[in-house]
């Protein structure tokens, strides 16, 4: 199996809790690897989400 896998983050510029930062961050990259692996989601779910999905470790998500 060919996997290529590239992972960004960003960092909001007045965020300044470093612990919480680094919480999120590593949450994002293992969950990236663990469904790149897994081939999930595939092209067609994401593109089929687009208008409703949410940013899982945005600080002001509403529920």
């Amino acid at each position: 199996m060919d996997l290529f896998i590239s992972v960004g983050v960003f960092i909001h510029w007045q965020a300044e809790d470093d612990a919480l930062i680094e919480k999120f961050n590593y949450a994002a990259t293992k969950e990236a690897l663990k469904r790149a692996i897994a081939g999930s989601p595939t092209a067609a779910e994401v593109v089929a989400a687009k208008k409703t999905a949410k940013h899982p470790f945005a600080v002001n998500n509403e529920e």
